[in-house]
């Protein structure tokens, strides 16, 4: 569960959205934190820019697990995000 907050369009026409409040799928987290996830998408002259930035994590030792599962969850999106760009409409929606 996660709480969105969409901006309007900066000038040059980028887009940004932004989520706040996280929960995990297996229920709350161990740990305390304030999560900030921004979604950035700009124009660029091959299409457009997307920059995702994530803070928020604890300083200590305790969410370096989820932390690693984060990386690794991103790296595998935007695995699938690229082989979307590339293959199109072509596949499926679901995995």
């Amino acid at each position: 569960m996660s709480t969105r907050r969409s901006f309007p369009p900066k000038r040059g026409g980028c887009s940004r959205c932004c989520i706040r409040r996280y929960r995990a799928q297996s229920g709350p987290l161990p740990f305390s934190a304030e999560f900030v996830t921004e979604f950035e998408v700009e124009p660029h002259p091959q299409g457009a820019v997307l920059r995702v930035s994530q803070r928020g994590f604890p300083a200590g030792s305790e969410a370096d697990e989820f932390f690693a599962a984060c990386k690794k969850g991103w790296r595998d999106t935007f695995a699938g995000i690229r082989a979307w760009l590339a293959n199109g409409s072509s596949m499926d929606a679901d995995p």
